[in-house]
């Protein structure tokens, strides 16, 4: 049963896309969008750990580049799987092993490296809980009193580590794009005004952006 559980919140499958729907498509510039893609989910994370680790390593380089960033401290302080699965030979490391390590480990810039380990002794020792049962609001904002993890990290773990329907990032360089294919004004502030009317799905309306760069 608890797998069961699991896989619905990482597939968003308790979503009702029909309530959705109905407060999206009243937007003359989303509802094209929905009617595309109907039944769009907004997919979780089996780990929030895993994801605030990625979530910090992916920032300020390309996504390919946050991927060798994650392969090498998978290989490096992962555990080894005594059977691997598919190619997959570690599982992820836990909060408390990336706690334990130095800034210079990680090949960005110290500062980064060391608000990541900050986040991670929060973690692993329970001042912060990433997971389906936690109290978001106190979640977002005490991950957003973190060094180094600013609104777009909190609300991007926000919304797929804790399943939060109402989240929207207006500075993603994502929204903005496809806003601007849109014809309509890109910038955040616009952006976070325009997305004012999509509540209380605005996670929704996120990954329908996403979807039509």
């Amino acid at each position: 049963q608890a797998a069961v559980q699991r896989t619905r919140r990482l597939l968003d499958l308790d979503c009702d896309p029909t309530a959705v729907n109905d407060v999206l498509a009243r937007d003359e510039m989303l509802a094209p969008l929905v009617v595309a893609r109907p039944g769009l989910r907004a997919l979780g994370h089996p780990d929030g750990t895993e994801l605030l680790v990625r979530a910090v390593l992916g920032q300020q380089v390309s996504v390919a580049g946050a991927r060798t960033l994650a392969r090498r401290l998978v290989e490096a302080h992962g555990e080894a799987l005594a059977r691997p699965v598919d190619g997959v030979t570690h599982a992820f490391p836990a909060a408390a092993t990336v706690a334990a390590m130095h800034p210079a480990d990680f090949a960005m810039p110290r500062a980064r490296g060391a608000a990541l380990i900050n986040a991670c002794a929060r973690l692993a020792d329970g001042t912060i809980v990433l997971d389906a049962g936690s109290d978001r609001a106190a979640a977002i904002a005490a991950l957003e009193a973190l060094p180094g993890l600013g609104p777009w990290t909190a609300g991007y773990i926000a919304m797929r580590a804790l399943g939060d329907p109402d989240v929207f990032l207006p500075t993603d360089v994502g929204v903005r794009n496809a806003l601007r294919g849109l014809g309509v004004a890109s910038s955040a502030q616009a952006a976070a005004a325009a997305a004012q009317g999509w509540r209380p799905w605005r996670s929704y309306a996120l990954h329908h952006l996403w979807a039509s760069l």
